[in-house]
């Protein structure tokens, strides 16, 4: 029920069991709106949901280069990140192609075996389709391949020496002086069968 007080020419009316919460109601005949949530903060996003946080930075920079106003500015340290941690991981998988490179080199040119080649060989051919399909589209990382063939050779000369050893093989080369250019690392160079495939092969 409504109260009605006049006061001069005004006339004051309070519904009856309504608080102030509800004056919207009293005036205007209709419900208080609920507050609108917060939105959530970029860098809460960038935690919560990583998609919608890269859909949201990919329009607010699409919005500035083009000269747009935009509501909020971009969550610059977040994509700095992101930006740097593309970089790390193309390195990091160049790094681990080519150790894998390495170490299937040294099998090929210290087993005297024959069995495991075509096996290794299929390998190379992958990891090297892998590596090029990366520097293609990174091709600054191709002057890095000396630098990580020098660091990775030791770990691949030893790794293949034990593998070979595991397998009750005598190396038949120095596996310690094996050494490979960039060129034998990246292209379709393959190291000489043993004596035994090629008596294999003529026969």
């Amino acid at each position: 029920m409504a109260l009605c007080v006049m006061a001069g020419l005004g006339v004051s009316c309070v519904m009856a069991g309504l608080g102030p919460a509800n004056h919207d109601f009293a005036s205007t005949g209709t419900a208080a709106r609920e507050p609108e949530p917060e939105l959530v903060g970029m860098s809460d996003l960038y935690d919560s949901d990583f998609v919608l946080w890269s859909e949201r930075q990919s329009e607010l920079l699409r919005r500035l280069a083009a000269g747009e106003p935009v509501n909020e500015p971009p969550d610059w340290p977040n994509i700095v990140e992101e930006i740097e941690s593309l970089g790390k991981s193309d390195k990091r998988e160049l790094r681990s192609r080519v150790a894998t490179i390495l170490l299937h080199l040294v099998k090929l040119a210290a087993s005297p075996v024959t069995e495991p080649r075509d096996g290794w060989e299929d390998t190379l051919f992958e990891q090297r389709g892998r590596l090029r399909a990366l520097l293609k589209d990174s091709p600054s990382l191709r002057g890095i391949i000396s630098e990580l063939i020098a660091e990775e050779l030791p770990d691949a000369r030893e790794h293949g020496a034990r593998s070979l050893s595991a397998h009750g093989e005598q190396p038949r080369v120095d596996v310690d002086s094996l050494t490979f250019t960039d060129d034998e690392v990246l292209g379709p160079w393959i190291p000489a069968d043993p004596p035994s495939r090629h008596a294999c092969r003529k026969g």
